[in-house]
């Protein structure tokens, strides 16, 4: 594959790489009894190719190439406790690997391993989404946990898988190729058709958190192009800040959107989501925080943390009555004004 899903890298692979935090690493310790040189993973690398076709090529050099006693775990979303989770894991014993390729172990990198996690972008994509919206979801009992991520893991990795494809094919020349690349996505494309009609009761029957998924892969979709945009280089905070105002711009957008239904469109086939979606990427960082901000201003105030500040000042009742006629009277009047800056907006 020609196209890389980063378009300012010149190879079809990005590497990330992170140590792991001390409070992350004594949480470990205690919860899994173990001293420290047994955990794996107190250095971190990701590598994330753009094709699953990549990803079994990189795989198998790397059985091949790296120590015949590295850790290895072949997630591919079939077992029970991983919930749909697919990638490939090898716990590397640094010292063995550095000796291996001639090199001289620091000292400080005495008895440590590291973990290298191979993943498609696809990948990536389905765990970024899933992780706060299913796996840190309070709200969801374990099971529903279990069978939303079985469900929304592949559909998200292969939804991406296609984009990725398709990519591919805008930079190739070569008719073979071409043709290959077109029956991966025809054949992609069943595969999110079977995983859709497989689970159609339950996806019918949970869909505020299905929709919520879905909505959330918008704004990781939304973020990961905004990154990638060199011209605006934002910082961690300035892209904490979007994500933050993306949830409330796509509330704005959404919320006259019939009740979602599946279907056979892209990029996601869902009816709404596939909308959202399309207007959503096409809008700048500007016009997300105007809507942000038109969203926030429809919304009626909570009067009751508002009320218990102000009774901290004002003890008697009528003080009360007259603090929330007063707010009631600014929410009509901000009403009023959005309702009319949205008139001038379709004229």
């Amino acid at each position: 594959m020609k196209d890389s899903f980063d378009p300012n890298q010149d190879k079809n692979i990005e590497i990330r790489g992170r140590v792991k935090l001390p409070d992350s690493a004594s949480q470990k310790i205690a919860k899994q009894k173990v001293s420290a040189d047994q955990i794996y993973d107190l250095i971190g690398f990701m590598m994330v190719v753009s094709s699953p076709e990549e990803y079994e090529e990189i795989k198998q050099i790397m059985k091949s190439e790296f120590p015949k006693d590295s850790f290895v775990h072949d997630f591919k979303g079939e077992l029970p406790e991983n919930n749909g989770y697919s990638s490939f894991h090898m716990g590397v014993d640094l010292e063995q690997l550095l000796n291996d390729n001639g090199l001289e172990k620091p000292e400080e990198l005495d008895k440590t391993s590291a973990e290298i996690q191979l993943k498609t972008y696809g990948m990536y994509m389905a765990q970024e989404v899933t992780h706060d919206t299913i796996y840190k979801n309070k709200s969801l009992s374990i099971e529903d946990k279990n069978q939303t991520q079985r469900i929304l893991f592949p559909l998200i990795e292969k939804i991406t898988d296609i984009e990725m494809y398709k990519k591919s094919l805008e930079a190739s020349t070569d008719e073979k190729e071409i043709n290959q690349i077109n029956k991966r996505i025809e054949n992609t494309k069943q595969q999110v058709l079977a995983i859709k009609n497989n689970n159609k009761e339950y996806i019918n029957d949970n869909k505020e958190t299905i929709d919520n998924v879905l909505k959330q892969y918008v704004i990781t979709k939304y973020i990961e192009k905004a990154k990638k945009d060199t011209s605006l280089n934002l910082g961690r905070d300035e892209i904490k800040d979007l994500s933050q105002q993306l949830p409330n711009a796509i509330e704005y957008i959404s919320k006259d959107f019939e009740e979602e239904r599946m279907s056979n469109s892209d990029p996601t086939g869902f009816k709404n989501i596939d909308n959202l979606f399309g207007q959503i990427q096409n809008k700048t960082i500007e016009e997300v925080y105007e809507l942000s901000e038109r969203n926030n201003k429809e919304k009626t105030p909570i009067l009751l943390d508002s009320a218990i500040k102000e009774s901290e000042k004002n003890t008697t009742f009528e003080d009360m009555k007259t603090i929330a006629s007063t707010m009631i009277e600014k929410t009509k009047e901000e009403k009023h004004v959005s309702e009319r800056e949205q008139e001038d907006t379709t004229r």
